[in-house]
């Protein structure tokens, strides 16, 4: 069961904050001046792929929908209202997903447990710090490092045992993170995972978890 790992890796949106919503909104804010048939392609590019960075989704956008080159000038300004919009809005401790932290606050003590997200890292660390929830975790990393390297280096840096470390998201990059570091998966709030890796929790508390 979920409860004999060692090492938990979290994801943080989707899994422990509800902010897929609000991080979509940032973006189509920050693309407002492009056409709505592209902005409709692009946000369900981005709805299909949790996990990745804004910068990785940005330059997405430019390449693949729109076709044209990204400049610096205008990734930056694009970036800055992106950033601009979220942290007003998810820095709100009624959007932390309470199941989740009730059981990360029960397991915390008995187990390592980290956060790799493909949210800024230094956004990220400030939202942690101001929801006072750092200390539940040995580590917090974010973009612009790719999840998979970061999950990666977690592994290296603290030598965790593949076989005793799971990653708990909600996406199928966050799938991809964990096999391609040969550590368990287990799916969460998006059922389009149920049967993908180790098992599915449909909830933390009571814990209620599908195993495969």
């Amino acid at each position: 069961m979920i409860l004999d790992y060692d090492n938990f890796i979290f994801d943080f949106d989707g899994v422990i904050l509800d902010a897929v919503s609000i991080r979509t909104d940032a973006f189509l804010y920050a693309l407002r001046n492009y056409s709505k048939h592209d902005l409709e392609i692009f946000k369900e590019y981005h709805l299909k792929n949790g996990g990745i960075s804004r910068i990785a989704k940005i330059e997405y956008f430019f390449e693949h929908i729109l076709q044209k080159t990204l400049t610096d000038i205008d990734k930056q300004k694009i970036l800055n209202d992106f950033n601009n919009f979220v942290y007003e809005r998810l820095n709100n401790k009624d959007l932390l997903i309470k199941e989740t932290l009730t059981f990360i606050e029960t397991i915390y003590q008995k187990h390592t447990l980290f956060i790799a997200s493909g949210s800024l890292q230094t956004e990220l660390r400030d939202l942690c710090a101001s929801f006072e929830i750092t200390p539940y975790f040995k580590e917090i990393v974010g973009s612009p490092v790719h999840k998979v390297h970061n999950v990666a280096f977690l592994i290296k840096e603290f030598s965790l045992v593949p076989h005793k470390t799971v990653l708990i998201g909600d996406s199928y990059n966050d799938f991809v993170s964990a096999n391609d570091n040969n550590i368990h998966f287990f799916g969460y709030n998006n059922e389009a995972l149920k049967n993908v890796g180790k098992g599915y929790i449909k909830s933390f508390v009571p814990l209620n978890i599908e195993v495969y």
